[in-house]
């Protein structure tokens, strides 16, 4: 639901490159799905397919997202993570995941969709996070966040 709420929100936006990538492990490997590499979508009909499918190495697979947009664009970039569990490697390794994109002109947002993480777990992996319960109120918070960074990335205070 988030991706594709995501997709319909943004993907349109003329010269906005939306990227959005499914990521788990299965039997001890990392897999990284594409689902929409900027202006090229991935797999036909991939937005709809999305769903949790596995572990969650989140750490690598922000980096691993981080390499593949910056093969595309060396563009300042929101970066949403979004996840329903706790990350392998725990709270450290996605730290220091975050920081490091963040040097490269990246700004991680999580998002914790219905999961028992607690705040203050999300607090020790990002700066920016949202604890979703339901999708119905992803919207107004992504609005939000996208016009605090916007704001930042530009240097005001107010629109």
């Amino acid at each position: 639901d988030t991706a594709v709420l995501v997709n319909e929100a943004v993907g349109k936006i003329p010269n906005v490159g939306l990227y959005i990538y499914g990521y788990t492990s299965a039997g001890g490997k990392n897999v990284i799905r594409n689902y929409r590499e900027g202006n090229v979508p991935g797999r036909a009909n991939g937005i709809g397919s999305v769903g949790s499918f596995g572990g969650t190495p989140t750490a690598a697979a922000i980096l691993e997202a981080a390499s593949r947009i910056r093969r595309r664009t060396s563009e300042r970039a929101l970066m949403f993570i979004v996840s329903d569990g706790c990350a392998e490697g725990g709270a450290r390794s996605v730290r220091e995941a975050a920081d490091e994109v963040r040097r490269d002109g990246f700004t991680p947002v999580g998002i914790s969709i219905a999961s028992s993480l607690p705040a203050d777990e999300l607090r020790r992996m990002y700066d920016s996070y949202i604890v979703m319960d339901d999708v119905v109120s992803l919207a107004s918070s992504l609005g939000k966040i996208v016009k605090k960074a916007v704001l930042r990335a530009a240097g005001r205070k107010t629109l």
